[in-house]
């Protein structure tokens, strides 16, 4: 950090030698300051550089900022992040897979979880939340999901695709959790039931059907580069040339007429 000083002195009178800076002490010029401002400098923040680079300040461009955010949750460094400039929702298998984890996040939906140190950790991760409306437009994709198969009377919530489920766990009335109605949402997490792989909060009452557990991400492409190598790819790069135009034959004969306005201008 630095810090300096600027003097502003009265212009001097006509005919008048200026003569009294010559004999005031250099201390008392360096700390006149009659208006009392300063001028503070500090070091340069990611945010005032990624500014400098782009064009854009990162914390009022929601875009940049959303892809610095990704990239330094990944913790990864030297690569070129790409994404739709209005970058969509689209489904993605839950992080958690069959298991205890898996089990502590069916719990919660059911309002039953386990005093376990495992399972209250997931609590503050993915807390009880009330139902949300799923979001429109959310492209749904297969994958490997962990599902379960409801043969209750209830809701059909139809079955996924055989291709989309790595497991299939079939729920009665004990296992793997207690059968109760689900009244609440996990935060972060949705079901994916149906061959359209349709989005829901919840699952009603005594449902039946296939459905998984799953998040909903924003499909981004990370390629690992350095500066170093970019720039080496746009020096190899040999140069287009320039387009231009062909030329055309224009409609023209000398027998029509052309009509000028008041200035003579055709």
């Amino acid at each position: 950090m630095g810090m300096f000083t600027i003097a502003v002195t009265p212009k001097p009178a006509a005919g008048e030698r200026q003569t009294q800076l010559d004999h005031t002490p250099l201390q008392d010029q360096l700390n006149f300051n009659p208006l009392g401002y300063q001028t503070l400098f500090r070091d340069i923040t990611d945010s005032d550089q990624l500014g400098t680079e782009t064009g854009y300040e990162g914390k009022e461009n929601m875009w940049l900022a959303y892809m610095r955010y990704t990239a330094r949750t990944l913790a990864r460094q030297n690569c070129v992040i790409c994404g739709h400039a209005r970058p969509g929702l689209a489904t993605h298998p839950f992080a958690l897979g069959e298991g205890e984890g898996w089990q502590c996040i069916l719990e919660e939906f059911y309002h039953s979880l386990p005093n376990t140190t495992l399972c209250k950790a997931l609590s503050l991760i993915f807390p009880e939340v009330p139902p949300q409306k799923a979001p429109e437009g959310v492209q749904a994709y297969g994958g490997n999901y962990s599902c379960i198969t409801g043969t209750g009377k209830g809701v059909n919530y139809g079955r996924l695709p055989p291709g989309d489920c790595a497991v299939n766990v079939t729920m009665n009335s004990t296992w793997p959790i207690e059968g109760k109605t689900q009244t609440k949402g996990v935060a972060d997490v949705w079901w994916i039931c149906g061959p359209n792989r349709k989005l829901t909060p919840i699952l009603k009452g005594d449902w039946q059907g296939t459905c998984a557990l799953a998040s909903l991400i924003i499909p981004l492409t990370i390629i690992d580069v350095s500066s170093d190598q970019l720039l080496g790819i746009a020096q190899l790069t040999p140069d287009r040339e320039r387009m231009r135009r062909g030329r055309r034959s224009a409609p023209w004969s000398t027998e029509e007429e052309i009509h000028s306005n008041l200035l003579g201008v055709p």
